[in-house]
């Protein structure tokens, strides 16, 4: 997962119990993210739940190249957990659009369509 600088990013947590199903946390989870230097990232959304087991946060928009660090915590059958990665904040994509449309599987794409599919792939 990555950060695009001037983009909102959401941010899933995904609870399983004992066996492995998912399962929903005992109360809502919390979620605390930090700067490169350590210092709270301001303007996190609150956590909601999205379905059974999943819960979702949105990042605020970055403006600048950044490493968040993400911290959830949850209790699950009344144990605490916590659950931890690295987001990094990136400037964009490297790809252009002209290069993506010479892929010949990409060519007869729409425009938009192949900007989804850059967009939506990890690093």
């Amino acid at each position: 997962m990555r950060a695009i600088i001037g983009r909102e990013t959401p941010i899933y947590l995904y609870v399983e119990d004992q066996t492995g199903e998912l399962a929903d946390a005992d109360s809502t989870p919390t979620v605390a993210v930090t700067d490169w230097n350590g210092d709270a990232v301001a303007g996190v959304s609150p956590v909601e739940k999205v379905l059974t087991g999943t819960y979702k946060a949105v990042l605020p928009v970055a403006s600048s190249v950044d490493r968040y660090t993400v911290v959830w915590s949850a209790t699950v059958g009344g144990f605490n957990r916590s659950y931890s990665g690295v987001v990094p904040v990136v400037a964009g994509t490297a790809t252009e659009l002209r290069s993506l449309k010479a892929d010949q599987e990409l060519k007869d794409l729409e425009d938009l369509s192949i900007l989804d599919i850059r967009d939506s792939t990890d690093d």
